[in-house]
């Protein structure tokens, strides 16, 4: 117990900021707080430094004298409450945290002007290493660290923007480096002051036709105010139109206050589209109806909807007449429009007399599908289809480089030596699709759960994620666009896949959605995992923890007990997997136990593969950060091949996680300014390795989401699995043949798109040539290159076959030359043509053994000519079928 003397002296407070006595109590009995010392500061090299230190002793004294007045207020001393309540050691606490940031961000620049290599996070970190030992600083300069790097960020992207950019293209510039920017950076950068002029200024561009009213309301009687008042909205609805909903909203915003003066002035509010007649008003009704979709993922959308539909007459407008102006195509420029507008009417109970805008806006969704986006997707197939056949293929190649070296000679003959850049360019026009499609269908979303539509919007959305051309479509937007599962977008894209009874297609984009989802939203604090830090423990728990939800449980297709019972075991993982050797395998294999206890989670489900690859991903993110490793580092690669067999990451496919997680991030396929700065990871190293792992659990989820027929499932390979990530991720360098076959193949939806009818446009000389190239003789490739009447190579199923016989791919290739050299091999493909297309698919998950074997058997012995109108059901009859002809079979 010590005595304070009142407005005397405060331990910590500074002279200036002592108390003053306020009563003729001159001292008063406190519990003092430890009397505090100044630390002393850390080393520093540069005037910067030097200036951190400063400022971060201020800070921590400034903390002090606010901490010490806290203590004496909840000791019930009066004075104490009455100077908390005066403000200012609050103030002194936040001058001296904007002056430690402005310190931090100078040393930030010092450092990375003599070490250009260096990036933020990296400076950052330097600046925080200095002050280890010193906790009394070193508190204050971390989280003033958290406020100076989203600060640079955000400073960063605005001043991407050329400089002398008039306002509107600085508001494209600025749309376009936003792509797939994080929630919090986006709204960040959107308050900038630079930020709010650009919107200032091109609300006051788009409202220039209403000025002459907002100066004098009785030009109505002197203009053709009908014109301007189209002029005004077509001009703020061709701008947003190019703008992400965020950046159109804000846009909005700024613009709405004059045309809502001119509706209320010279209209009277009863909308300022009607004076012209029917065409006018109906151009009205659209653009507004099309401005509502624009806005329609933002924050604060439906308030802004409202006072859209206030500037056309509000609810009693004529709203049945713009129905169709709910449409998405590929024009220039590019127009989605969706039902947001016609969903808040109908969350209002306003009837249009013309039945419901809700449903009437399904049929032009449908006839974009049709329209817009099968074509497109008719053109990638034809594209990718001979790399589908070429890729059935792999198996007969020694190695990979002989493999790519056939098949681009192949696809050089089929397209041109730029057919990557062809695949890759169709591939970004079918994920442009998949976006816009679903933004429309998530803005059904905010239909209320007890509208009496609700059930049919639902039906209307299962439709459309089952429908191939669409699934193929949202595929590839899920791989490209990680801002789908980002701020209120994300939310209403999570309301949307969790709607149930999908159908196994539309499970599969569920999941592929919710890969991306857990990525977003727990991908920063996983890649950042450092086992010697247990703040950054603290972080990815705090983010596991958040997604604990129903939606996504829904989403995933397993019960939410299931889910929470599964982030409670990855949970409790974590500080095992960030520990050491012992520790972190241990973890692992206590980690794949406890999933392969939860219903939905076993290493055979699509939602414990998820959860795997994150463990994968948390397991070498703590050792990287800890020890500072490259990702070639023999350490992270034997490192991985344990995680991936103690986890069982990617069981059952058949190529190996290790090796396509490898060559990902070995090859650098996944750039830190790309992919991982779209999901928000600063770890440029751990954020592709998280990127790697979670691609990787997409591919194997669209490998087991293939329907019935699909050229190519299950023949994915090790080095072509790995070349996923090149076509998905868009790098822009030579990735190899084989990395742009299965991202050609592995897209949900994308092998039910019809083929050509034709059957034989794989018979060619340049066909028979790839083939010959394996190692087949000139005789083998003619034979093997013939194709069922549904244009599938025999070949897939006879190496399978020739497996099942114990025979390597060298050994089944030499059975095939000596079957070409005896003529045999015609007879052993016209019972494979048969046996496949009675089988469907490619003839591959042909069983061992079938309960007909005996009865075919006796029908051989009895009736062998039955034998050249058969097919097997089995490998067991496949060999029956072989004797009858007197062809040897595979030794």
């Amino acid at each position: 117990m010590v005595t304070l003397n009142v407005g005397t002296h405060i331990p910590d407070l500074p002279l200036s900021a002592q108390p003053q006595a306020r009563n003729a109590q001159s001292s008063v009995t406190a519990q003092s707080p430890p009397e505090a010392t100044q630390p002393t500061s850390p080393p520093a090299t540069t005037p910067q430094a030097n200036a951190t230190n400063d400022a971060a002793a201020e800070h921590r004294t400034a903390s002090g004298a606010l901490d010490s007045m806290r203590l004496l207020s909840a000791q019930g001393h009066g004075f104490a409450r009455a100077e908390l309540n005066d403000g200012y050691l609050q103030q002194n606490v936040s001058n001296a945290s904007e002056a430690l940031e402005t310190s931090i961000d100078a040393e930030i620049d010092a450092l990375i002007s003599a070490d250009p290599g260096l990036s933020d996070a990296d400076a950052a970190a330097l600046v925080s290493a200095r002050f280890e030992g010193f906790p009394e600083l070193q508190a204050g300069v971390d989280a003033a660290i958290e406020g100076v790097l989203p600060a640079r960020q955000s400073d960063a992207l605005i001043q991407s923007v050329p400089s002398g950019s008039e306002p509107g293209e600085a508001l494209y510039a600025l749309n376009e480096v936003l792509q797939g920017a994080p929630m919090d950076l986006r709204q960040r950068v959107l308050a900038d002051s630079r930020v709010q002029t650009w919107l200032t200024d091109v609300a006051a561009q788009v409202t220039t036709p209403l000025q002459p009213y907002l100066e004098d309301p009785g030009q109505i009687g002197e203009r053709n105010y009908p014109q301007d008042m189209l002029d005004g909205i077509r001009g703020l609805e061709q701008i947003a139109n190019e703008l992400d909903d965020d950046l159109a909203a804000a846009l909005t915003e700024a613009a709405l206050p004059a045309f809502e003066q001119v509706n209320e002035s010279v209209f009277g509010g009863s909308g300022m589209f009607s004076g012209g007649g029917a065409i006018w008003a109906d151009e009205g009704l659209a653009r507004i109806v099309q401005m509502s979709s624009h806005i329609s993922g933002a924050e604060g959308s439906q308030a802004l909807t409202n006072r859209l539909i206030d500037l056309a007459g509000g609810t009693s407008a004529d709203w049945g007449r713009a129905a169709d102006a709910v449409i998405a195509h590929n024009g220039i420029p590019p127009r989605s429009i969706g039902p947001a507008l016609f969903v808040e009417l109908e969350r209002q109970g306003v009837d249009v007399g013309q039945g419901s805008p809700v449903l009437a806006s399904m049929d032009p969704i449908r006839n974009g599908i049709e329209l817009s986006i099968q074509p497109d997707a008719a053109e990638f197939y034809e594209l990718t289809e001979t790399l589908r056949f070429a890729q059935e293929m792999r198996p007969l190649y020694a190695s990979d480089t002989e493999f790519e070296a056939a098949l681009d000679a192949l696809m050089t003959e089929s397209l041109g030596a730029d057919w990557q850049a062809q695949i890759q360019a169709q591939q970004d026009v079918m994920a442009s699709h998949g976006s816009r499609l679903l933004n429309q269908l998530a803005q059904y979303t905010d239909l209320p759960a007890d509208n009496p539509l609700r059930s049919d919007v639902d039906t209307f959305i299962s439709e459309v994620l089952n429908d191939p051309v669409a699934q193929a479509a949202i595929s590839m937007a899920l791989r490209a666009d990680p801002a789908l599962a980002q701020g209120p977008l994300g939310d209403s894209l999570l309301d949307l896949f969790s709607i149930g009874e999908l159908g196994a297609a539309g499970q599969g984009l569920a999941t592929e959605f919710a890969n991306l989802y857990i990525s977003t939203q727990s991908g920063a604090a996983i890649s950042g995992l450092d086992g010697g830090n247990p703040a950054t423990i603290a972080a990815a728990d705090a983010q596991l923890a958040s997604l604990v939800d129903p939606r996504l449980a829904e989403a995933l297709g397993v019960e939410p007990a299931a889910l929470e019972s599964a982030i409670g075991a990855m949970r409790e993982s974590l500080p095992g997997l960030a520990g050491d050797d012992t520790q972190r395998e241990a973890a692992q294999r206590a980690f794949n136990t406890a999933l392969n206890g939860i219903e939905g989670f076993t290493a055979d489900d699509a939602a414990g593969q998820l959860l795997r690859g994150m463990a994968v991903t948390a397991s070498a993110s703590a050792l990287i950060n800890a020890q500072g490793l490259q990702l070639d580092d023999p350490r992270v690669e034997s490192l991985l091949d344990i995680a991936i067999g103690n986890l069982e990451f990617l069981k059952s496919a058949n190529f190996t996680g290790k090796a396509l997680i490898s060559l990902a991030v070995g090859a650098e396929l996944i750039s830190a300014t790309g992919f991982i700065g779209k999901y928000g990871l600063s770890n440029a190293l751990t954020g592709r390795l998280f990127a790697a792992a979670g691609i990787a659990a997409d591919t194997w989820n669209a490998i087991q989401a293939f329907q019935d027929g699909d050229a190519g499932a299950g023949t994915l390979h090790v080095t072509a699995a790995g070349g996923v990530l090149a076509g998905v991720l868009g790098a822009g360098t030579w990735l190899g043949p084989v990395g742009w076959t299965v991202a050609a193949l592995s897209y949900i939806g994308l092998g039910a798109i019809d083929r050509a009818a034709h059957n034989n446009r794989f018979e060619t000389d340049d066909m028979r040539n790839f083939l010959a190239a394996s190692g087949l003789s000139d005789a083998a490739a003619s034979v093997l290159y013939d194709t069922t009447g549904n244009a599938v190579s025999p070949v897939p199923f006879l190496l399978q076959y020739a497996q099942s016989h114990g025979l390597s791919p060298d050994q089944a290739i030499a059975w095939f030359n000596q079957l070409a050299e005896t003529d045999q091999l015609s007879g052993v493909v016209h019972i494979a043509h048969q046996t496949i297309d009675e089988a469907g698919g490619n003839g591959t998950d042909l069983p061992g053994t079938h309960a007909s074997d005996s009865e075919v058997a006796d029908t051989l012995d009895f009736t062998p000519h039955h034998a050249v109108a058969m097919g097997a059901q089995s490998m067991a009859q496949f060999d029956m079928l072989l004797q009858t002809f007197d062809i040897p079979p595979p030794a």
